[in-house]
């Protein structure tokens, strides 16, 4: 008998696996021995897709992170240039202070002069006193400066700080992923090869209606309704005119062989 169909990986009807296949009449003692094969491999298959879909949603975790980790990035990077800017913004204005200080400066002694006055008494007080003014607004204006770069620098920090949680999470969920895939790869390799195993135990063996049951979860994609219309031919114990077929499929008497419909 070959066991094939959508729970099955490849072809393995021709699959040659140590051991003695059987001939004739299967004894019904083999009954509990089709049942926990059935069962072993129905269940790595339900392994292997479980690990996939795992795979599946941490490859998914992964690529959001890498998302997250690009938009830290821009957040990073425009702060930095609005540290930038807010440098360059009060060291213009800076300027613009002093170049203001300089012409009040300038027409106060002009002023001074015009009037007949030296360089001495209540004129010398009026310059001292715009001299200081004009210190203290620039080095006023130079801590703003100071605080607004200080501020969008240490955003930029942070942002930096979460884009490197976010790759390094997004790392470990692309292992994550990658293991998943494996796990998943070798149930599916294990249920083959336990597959080719009873393969090569059931040989031409003929079957009970009982163990036919037993066997038929392996033949058949459940997840599909059975249907008449004609894919897949193969030799097998079902290939006789007694016992019970799958709905769908049909016996040829000439040719021994039965047809399954497109789920088996």
């Amino acid at each position: 008998m070959a066991i094939s169909g959508a729970y099955i990986t490849g072809n393995l009807s021709g699959t040659t696996v140590a051991g003695t296949s059987a001939t004739g009449a299967l004894p019904a003692s083999s009954n509990t021995l089709l049942e926990g094969a059935v069962s072993d491999i129905l269940g790595m298959k339900s392994t292997a897709v479980t690990n996939t879909a795992a795979a599946t949603a941490a490859t998914t975790q992964s690529e959001g992170y890498a998302a997250e980790a690009s938009a830290y990035g821009t957040a990073a990077d425009t702060a930095e240039q609005n540290a930038i800017i807010a440098g360059i913004a009060g060291d213009v204005k800076t300027l613009q202070q002093q170049r203001d200080v300089g012409l009040t400066i300038g027409t106060q002694q002009a002023q001074v002069a015009a009037a007949g006055f030296g360089a001495a008494g209540s004129s010398l007080d009026l310059l001292r006193s715009s001299l200081q003014q004009g210190y203290l607004t620039t080095q006023l204006t130079a801590t703003q400066t100071a605080l607004t770069k200080g501020a969008y620098l240490e955003e930029a920090a942070r942002s930096r700080a979460q884009k490197a949680a976010a790759e390094a999470t997004g790392a470990a969920a692309k292992t994550t992923a990658s293991t998943w895939t494996a796990a998943g790869a070798l149930s599916t390799a294990n249920a083959a090869k336990e597959t080719a195993a009873l393969n090569n135990f059931l040989g031409t063996a003929t079957l009970t209606a009982d163990q036919k049951l037993i066997l038929d979860p392996l033949s058949a994609d459940l997840t599909k309704p059975l249907t008449a219309t004609t894919t897949t031919t193969a030799k097998s114990p079902y290939a006789s005119t007694t016992g019970v077929l799958p709905v769908g499929s049909s016996f040829n008497a000439t040719t021994g062989v039965t047809t399954f419909g497109n789920n088996i």
